[in-house]
Protein backbone atom coordinates (compact mmCIF):
# COMPACT_ATOMS: atom_id res chain seq x y z
CA UNK A 1 0.00 0.00 0.00
CA UNK A 2 0.76 2.87 -0.72
CA UNK A 3 0.66 6.23 1.84
CA UNK A 4 -1.26 9.02 -0.17
CA UNK A 5 -2.63 7.48 -3.66
CA UNK A 6 -3.60 3.92 -4.75
CA UNK A 7 -1.72 2.18 -7.86
CA UNK A 8 -4.39 3.25 -10.01
CA UNK A 9 -4.13 7.15 -9.27
CA UNK A 10 -0.68 6.78 -9.32
CA UNK A 11 -0.79 5.22 -12.77
CA UNK A 12 -3.18 7.64 -14.01
CA UNK A 13 -1.18 10.28 -12.97
CA UNK A 14 2.20 9.18 -15.00
CA UNK A 15 0.08 8.37 -18.41
CA UNK A 16 -1.47 11.95 -17.64
CA UNK A 17 1.65 13.47 -17.62
CA UNK A 18 3.65 14.08 -21.18
CA UNK A 19 6.99 13.82 -19.46
CA UNK A 20 6.59 10.60 -18.45
CA UNK A 21 3.31 9.03 -20.16
CA UNK A 22 5.46 7.05 -22.16
CA UNK A 23 7.07 4.98 -19.31
CA UNK A 24 5.70 1.60 -19.25
CA UNK A 25 3.40 0.52 -15.89
CA UNK A 26 2.88 -2.86 -14.68
CA UNK A 27 0.60 -2.72 -11.44
CA UNK A 28 1.55 -5.59 -9.17
CA UNK A 29 -1.22 -5.78 -7.28
CA UNK A 30 -3.38 -8.33 -4.57
CA UNK A 31 -6.18 -7.18 -6.23
CA UNK A 32 -6.86 -9.87 -8.98
CA UNK A 33 -10.58 -9.70 -9.57
CA UNK A 34 -11.42 -8.80 -13.18
CA UNK A 35 -13.13 -5.48 -12.23
CA UNK A 36 -10.34 -4.18 -10.53
CA UNK A 37 -7.96 -5.40 -13.64
CA UNK A 38 -10.63 -3.39 -16.10
CA UNK A 39 -9.76 -0.29 -13.73
CA UNK A 40 -5.94 -0.62 -14.16
CA UNK A 41 -6.04 -0.72 -17.71
CA UNK A 42 -8.45 2.13 -17.59
CA UNK A 43 -5.86 3.81 -15.69
CA UNK A 44 -3.35 3.22 -18.57
CA UNK A 45 -1.06 0.41 -17.08
CA UNK A 46 0.55 -1.50 -19.49
CA UNK A 47 0.54 -5.42 -17.42
CA UNK A 48 -1.53 -6.08 -14.66
CA UNK A 49 -0.18 -9.27 -12.47
CA UNK A 50 -1.99 -10.31 -9.59
CA UNK A 51 0.05 -11.67 -6.15
CA UNK A 52 1.30 -14.18 -5.75
CA UNK A 53 3.17 -13.90 -8.82
CA UNK A 54 5.64 -15.82 -11.15
CA UNK A 55 8.92 -14.35 -11.05
CA UNK A 56 8.89 -15.85 -14.46
CA UNK A 57 6.16 -13.65 -16.04
CA UNK A 58 6.91 -10.55 -14.92
CA UNK A 59 10.92 -10.63 -15.94
CA UNK A 60 9.02 -11.90 -19.81
CA UNK A 61 6.27 -9.32 -19.33
CA UNK A 62 9.25 -6.31 -18.45
CA UNK A 63 11.43 -7.44 -21.00
CA UNK A 64 8.67 -7.55 -23.58
CA UNK A 65 7.36 -4.13 -23.10
CA UNK A 66 11.24 -2.65 -23.54
CA UNK A 67 11.18 -4.42 -26.91
CA UNK A 68 8.09 -2.58 -27.64
CA UNK A 69 9.17 0.36 -26.52
CA UNK A 70 12.36 -0.27 -28.40
CA UNK A 71 10.85 -1.13 -31.68
CA UNK A 72 7.93 1.92 -31.52
CA UNK A 73 11.26 3.87 -30.79
CA UNK A 74 13.25 2.51 -34.05
CA UNK A 75 9.74 2.97 -36.16
CA UNK A 76 9.07 6.10 -35.44
CA UNK A 77 11.54 7.87 -33.20
CA UNK A 78 13.20 10.00 -36.47
CA UNK A 79 10.20 10.83 -37.87
CA UNK A 80 8.83 14.32 -37.73
CA UNK A 81 4.97 14.41 -37.10
CA UNK A 82 3.49 16.61 -39.85
CA UNK A 83 0.05 18.18 -38.85
CA UNK A 84 -1.17 18.32 -35.06
CA UNK A 85 -0.25 15.94 -32.60
CA UNK A 86 -4.35 15.09 -32.39
CA UNK A 87 -4.17 14.33 -36.14
CA UNK A 88 -1.18 12.36 -36.60
CA UNK A 89 -2.65 9.83 -33.70
CA UNK A 90 -5.80 9.78 -35.29
CA UNK A 91 -4.52 8.75 -38.49
CA UNK A 92 -2.02 6.14 -36.67
CA UNK A 93 -4.82 5.04 -34.70
CA UNK A 94 -7.41 4.59 -37.59
CA UNK A 95 -4.51 2.56 -39.09
CA UNK A 96 -4.15 0.07 -36.88
CA UNK A 97 -7.84 -0.58 -36.38
CA UNK A 98 -8.17 -1.24 -40.04
CA UNK A 99 -5.36 -3.59 -39.60
CA UNK A 100 -6.75 -4.93 -36.58
CA UNK A 101 -10.44 -5.81 -38.23
CA UNK A 102 -8.57 -6.96 -41.03
CA UNK A 103 -6.28 -9.38 -39.39
CA UNK A 104 -9.25 -10.78 -36.80
CA UNK A 105 -11.37 -11.46 -40.50
CA UNK A 106 -8.52 -13.64 -41.85
CA UNK A 107 -7.63 -15.60 -39.08
CA UNK A 108 -11.46 -16.09 -38.16
CA UNK A 109 -13.73 -15.64 -41.07
CA UNK A 110 -16.58 -17.71 -39.44
CA UNK A 111 -17.17 -15.81 -36.12
CA UNK A 112 -19.54 -12.53 -36.54
CA UNK A 113 -17.61 -9.44 -35.12
CA UNK A 114 -19.53 -6.38 -33.49
CA UNK A 115 -17.42 -3.90 -34.69
CA UNK A 116 -18.98 -0.74 -33.45
CA UNK A 117 -16.88 -2.20 -30.22
CA UNK A 118 -14.20 -1.28 -32.54
CA UNK A 119 -14.33 2.25 -33.20
CA UNK A 120 -13.04 3.92 -36.49
CA UNK A 121 -11.79 7.40 -34.84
Amino acid sequence: MMPSKDGYELCEELKNNMPTSHIPVILLTACSMDEQKVTGFESGADAYIAKPFNATLLNTRIRKLIEGREKLKETFGNSLPTGSPNQNWQTKSRILLTDLKSTLKSIYPTRTYVWTTLPDH
